[in-house]
């Protein structure tokens, strides 16, 4: 496997920088990552050898297979590569392999991902795959299925004949179910949104425990609801967020199921698994189209801080209040925040003007108003902070100047003066539950920096 080296175009950086890039940007991102994750599966081989896990072995078959595979059909390699979950398991095994406890690894996943690589290209392989260390019943194919395999440790299964894996070791009382990856597949006004709607590979390739803190959904999730859900959403942006759109078609491979909130949806992303966005079940169409959105471009910004260093050395301890957030926040994720929300409010930057209800566009009015402000100071605060490298400064002040343009064009006056009142509800809430955190003002703005205690 060889592994090239990446440096962002100059028009690129720039366009990322102020928070957009379209499809261009997000190949130059993925690849970026794709080669990360290569030079990381080499290292998962030596270092299983090196502190003698006890499926060092196994995983040197493993990669040996696909390698092979490589050599017959490189496609199917490069796209389970670039499978967000193989990416987030190979960082995490990384770490752990280079932990306290490194037998708490699973580095088997590596025969997951070698037998997928060989289905996928239909060669034959037989493959020991292993389950995670911590019992789950998912031994999955990323982006080709999973067996629920009760409390197997191994599976041994051929693939590549023609159908679907087939288990040669079984545990004993009956054989495995081969569940085969959902797939949601939506096109409007030729956009297309394709992506696998997978929750077994992360149960299998980062663990029940990982999933269970991430609200990762235990069970198969309702296809139909999802795809319905999904096409409503991808309408909207298709329509009315075009450029957003063309990032998200280029970008998403994989949804990820999070169990449902008590009301309307919850979303995060993963580090280390650029093209996935984790999320509950679509509760309408804005809620979800704003989902993708923000999500995908906290993915954006996760690759581009990997790149191009954007914090130098930070105060230890040292927190800052976010105006989304009701927790103080460390520098790296106020910043991180801050490219978000800029992606939030170019949402309703622009939903504000199609909306034909009135309530609703009176709504749509606030969020852009609250969210664009709240970018602004942010940003604002973040150029005057001397923990910022050069780089951080450009992608600061990039940011700074799109949402400042935003905010000088014609607005309510209502609808400004009710997103400050939200603004200022949140802040005196949050200076109420951290008394002792305002010690430090880096702006006349409500941008307050603490320490902890």
């Amino acid at each position: 496997m060889t592994v090239p080296s990446h440096e962002l175009p100059r028009r690129v950086l720039c366009a990322l920088a102020a928070g957009g890039g379209g499809p261009v940007a997000v190949r130059c991102l993925r690849d970026a990552e794709l080669s990360r994750t290569r030079l990381l599966m080499h290292h998962i081989v030596e270092r299983s050898a090196a502190v003698r896990h006890p499926h060092a072995a196994l995983v040197g078959r493993a990669f040996a297979v696909l390698l092979d595979v490589e050599r017959a059909a490189a496609a199917s390699v490069v796209a389970l590569l670039a499978h967000p979950a193989v990416a987030a398991w190979a960082v995490h095994t990384v770490r752990t392999l280079h932990g306290a406890q490194p037998d708490g690894a699973n580095p088997g996943f590596m025969a997951a991902v070698a037998a997928s690589a060989a289905a996928r290209a239909g060669l034959p392989a037989l493959v020991d795959v292993p389950a995670n260390p911590d019992g789950g019943r998912h031994i999955a194919l990323p982006g080709v299925g999973w067996f629920d395999a009760g409390a197997a440790a191994l599976l041994r299964q051929r693939t590549g004949l023609g159908g679907e894996p087939e288990p040669v070791a079984v545990p004993a009382g009956g054989g495995p179910r081969w569940h085969p990856a959902v797939r949601i597949d939506t096109t409007h006004d030729g956009l297309r949104l394709a992506a696998d709607l997978d929750f077994a590979s992360w149960h299998h390739a980062l663990g029940a425990a990982y999933c269970a803190e991430r609200g990762v959904g235990p069970g198969e999730p309702e296809p139909d609801r999802w795809r319905d859900g999904l096409a409503a959403a991808w309408a909207l942006l298709g329509s009315h967020h075009r450029g957003t759109a063309h990032e998200v078609a280029a970008a998403l491979r994989v949804l990820v199921p999070l169990a449902d909130p008590a009301q309307g949806t919850t979303s995060s992303t993963f580090a280390g698994a650029f093209g996935a966005v984790a999320l509950s079940a679509p509760a309408g169409p804005r809620t979800t189209a704003l989902a993708l959105a923000h999500e995908l471009q906290h993915s954006k910004f996760i690759v581009l801080a990997r790149l191009h260093p954007l914090l130098g050395e930070e105060a230890p301890g040292e927190l800052y209040y976010a105006p989304w957030r009701s927790d103080p926040r460390p520098l790296g994720a106020l910043l991180d925040g801050a490219y978000a929300f800029l992606a939030v409010a170019r949402f309703w930057r622009t939903q504000r003007l199609v909306e034909a209800d009135p309530q609703s566009k009176d709504e749509a009015d606030v969020q852009f108003h609250r969210w664009a402000g709240a970018t602004h100071d942010v940003a604002q605060m973040l150029l005057r902070h001397p923990a910022l490298t050069d780089m951080g400064r450009f992608v600061t002040a990039r940011m700074l100047a799109r949402v400042h343009r935003w905010r000088q064009e014609p607005a309510s006056e209502r609808a400004a003066a009710a997103a400050r009142d939200a603004a200022a509800a949140h802040l005196a809430e949050w200076r109420r539950t951290h008394p002792h955190g305002a010690d430090a003002w880096y702006s006349s703005s409500t941008l307050v920096a603490c320490r902890t205690p």
